[in-house]
């Protein structure tokens, strides 16, 4: 039988094993970005120690989490690897400056395993404000990387029709940050068929970014999709999804009137009495 003091020790050691697991991977994996051509096995070693410090942060209950001077290592070398592919691209040497753009994305990706800590946080941790408040932080992370990354429009939009959690929240928080990257038809769907809560929260977020930038025609789209989703789908009385989907509504009640008040006067016929059709 596991007694209090031994169940407390395994709790510390728990915590501690993984830390010092991720602080040896992750510096093996900074190490490796400078001493190393096999730019695959640092980027490995760089996304088993970033999973595990995360880990090892949640269990302490840090309410913060930067990686600080290893972060901004990895930038530097991301900016100089950009660099040196500009330079091979400027004498011709096309294959060696993708090779290094490659590499520079590679490390970008690595210092925000976005998706891959989405995932671990769902799977870790039990539903409560915690959770969401650790998936608000990854949304925002990604919202944050999203700003400095290139993109393909078409490469987003699969992502967010995709299967995996983590990609989803991903394409969200990407289209989230920037506007060209917006596809309205990949957001309505996200809606009808979400997979989390969470999900469902954002992609009305979303939504409500794009209003005007919408046809009337997809703004009717929007307002049936959320009415499906008051009236018998995910979006419950007294959540936040509500209250979103209410503000969306709001914004675009003069909209549905004229709307309504069109189709109305296209029912309406004359006869040949003078009288409009029934």
């Amino acid at each position: 039988m596991t007694t209090p003091t031994k169940r407390s020790a395994q709790s510390m050691v728990r915590p501690a094993l993984q830390g010092a697991l991720g602080v040896a991977s992750f510096g093996a994996g900074v190490a490796a970005v400078f001493m190393t051509d096999n730019g695959g096995g640092a980027v490995t070693l760089l996304l088993v120690g970033s999973v595990l410090l995360f880990l090892l942060l949640t269990d302490l209950d840090i309410r913060t989490m930067e990686w600080g001077g290893a972060k901004l290592t990895l930038s530097r070398k991301a900016s100089e690897l950009n660099a040196r592919a500009d330079e091979a691209a400027s004498r011709g040497d096309l294959v060696q400056a993708k090779h290094l753009r490659e590499r520079a994305q590679d490390l970008l990706e690595a210092m925000r395993p976005t998706a891959s800590l989405y995932g671990t946080i769902r799977e870790s941790i039990s539903p409560g404000p915690e959770r969401t408040r650790l998936l608000e932080q990854v949304a925002a992370d990604a919202r944050q990387e999203a700003a400095t990354r290139t993109f393909e429009k078409e490469d987003v939009r699969q992502r967010l029709l995709g299967t995996a959690e983590g990609e989803r929240i991903t394409a969200l928080a990407i289209m989230q940050e920037r506007p060209e990257l917006r596809d309205f038809d990949a957001v309505l769907a996200t809606i009808d068929k979400s997979r989390s809560a969470f999900e469902l929260y954002h992609a009305l977020d979303l939504a409500s970014m794009m209003l005007g930038d919408l046809s009337p025609d997809q703004q009717k789209k929007l307002l049936e999709a959320i009415d499906r989703g008051r009236s018998g789908g995910f979006i419950l009385q007294g959540t936040d999804r509500w209250s979103l989907s209410d503000t969306i509504r709001t914004r675009l009640a003069p909209s549905r009137e004229r709307t309504d008040e069109a189709d109305s006067n296209g029912r309406t016929v004359a006869r040949g009495d003078g009288r409009p059709a029934s």
